[in-house]
């Protein structure tokens, strides 16, 4: 499994979780899932992050999920994976992160923003244990 996206996607996310900063940001991917092999995120939908400690942790908004769900019911896209980021942190799952695993299917892409400004950004897939395999993030040009 991989995970392929575009540089203006992928600066779209980065720029909105460097403005949200100290916050996490999070945002929900779109495109095409295919298991064991890789996945394109065709677009993005940021979420207001609506946890309540929004500087410790993130939680997408449940009415974007079920719109999106709904909208996509018909095409080939799907959700396919989340987007948030780690204040001050490594751009790698918590282990609240790994508590919060509700579908192993989905994909996770963390940002790692230290003062503002992003550090790394990494891919994972859910595993078994609980916790995360991490897995290749191609960013391509549009």
């Amino acid at each position: 499994m991989a995970l392929v996206i575009g540089r203006e996607a992928l600066d779209r996310l980065l720029d909105h979780a460097e403005a949200l900063w100290p916050e996490e940001a999070c945002a929900l991917l779109i495109g095409r899932h295919r298991p064991r092999h890789c996945c394109k995120v065709t677009r993005i939908a940021f979420s207001e992050n609506i946890a309540a400690d929004k500087c410790q942790s993130f939680e997408i908004d449940p009415s974007l999920r079920i719109r999106l769900e709904m909208e996509l019911q018909e095409g080939e896209d799907a959700i396919i994976g989340l987007f948030h980021s780690h204040p001050d942190g490594a751009p790698v799952p918590s282990a609240t992160d790994a508590r919060e695993v509700r579908e192993p299917e989905m994909i996770w892409l963390i940002a790692g923003i230290s003062n503002g400004k992003t550090v790394d950004t990494r891919a994972f897939l859910p595993n078994a244990e609980p916790g995360f395999d991490p897995i290749p993030l191609t960013i391509i040009n549009d």
